[in-house]
């Protein structure tokens, strides 16, 4: 391997092809390697995340950063767990991954601190976890996640959506600081009067930082609810941000957070969202 002859290799970009895994590495011989990238070169089918980078995560002790773009699945060879105790972030974006998947992920990384999920941009869909199942999944994480991203804005799950497949209690994720969910995510039924969890149901004590993008309008008393009773249930909540409602939707919600010590802002959905990654 040649990459392991340069041992000051710090980032490592890795395009895969089906059935593609990377060569052995030496335990330890990618010392200073901290983030990993991994990507399938077909924009239509998808890659697995887990077995072909097993020989790199082995030879990568500090490895603290691990994306995924274009994946649909997380399989090991065999049922020995992988556990790596340096990874610290992962991002997963452009991709349709399964339950059982993104519970494999999430339970080989133990001291996990960050976790982006953006569906889409891929055909092969179809088995891909709903936004409750994912936020079942975090749960894994529950005493070391600080940074939760769930993004369906892309995903097939636009045409099948109900509320039984939306996000559920994030409570028990007792170090949440900061939550950004979009709002298929957070899907309403536009005439329902009761039923479901709302967000201040969902949310942990914790939170510092809560953001949502595209929301529907049916989620705007859920909001507002949000604003009353902050103080009490949500003493660390400093700042909540809404992108995507009309303004005058917008001068409601302001009104109601002006009350109260938490920031309230306004997203601008017309610039280029740029991925941002929750650890320097």
């Amino acid at each position: 391997m040649v990459l392991t002859k340069v041992p000051n290799l710090e980032c490592l970009y890795l395009q895969l092809d089906y059935d593609c895994e990377f060569p052995f590495c030496e335990p330890g011989s990618l010392p200073r390697l901290r983030e990993l990238v991994v990507q399938h070169w077909d924009t239509e089918g998808g890659a697995n995340i887990m077995a072909p980078i097993v020989p790199i995560l082995l030879a990568a002790p500090v490895l603290k950063r691990l994306r995924g773009l274009q994946i649909n699945s997380a399989e090991l060879e065999d049922s020995t767990p992988l556990i790596h105790k340096g990874v610290k972030e992962i991002s997963i974006a452009s991709s349709a991954v399964g339950f059982e998947d993104i519970s494999m992920i999430l339970g080989s990384f133990p001291r996990l601190e960050a976790f982006t999920y953006e569906s889409g941009g891929m055909d092969e869909g179809w088995e891909e976890a709903s936004p409750r199942q994912v936020g079942e999944a975090v749960l894994l994480c529950k005493d070391t996640l600080r940074f939760l991203y769930i993004d369906y804005t892309n995903s097939w799950w636009e045409y099948d959506m109900s509320l039984a497949n939306t996000v559920g209690s994030l409570a028990d994720l007792k170090k949440l600081q900061k939550l950004r969910l979009d709002g298929l995510s957070l899907f309403r039924e536009p005439t329902r009067t009761a039923g479901g969890l709302a967000i201040c149901e969902m949310l942990p004590a914790s939170i510092m930082e809560f953001e949502v993008t595209r929301p529907k309008l049916s989620i705007l008393n859920e909001l507002l609810e949000l604003a009353r009773v902050a103080s009490q249930r949500f003493p660390a909540l400093t700042r909540v941000s809404v992108a995507g409602f009309e303004q005058d939707t917008n001068d409601v919600l302001r009104q109601a957070f002006s009350q109260t010590k938490i920031e309230f802002s306004v997203g601008n959905l017309g610039e280029e969202y740029t991925r941002k990654l929750w650890l320097t």
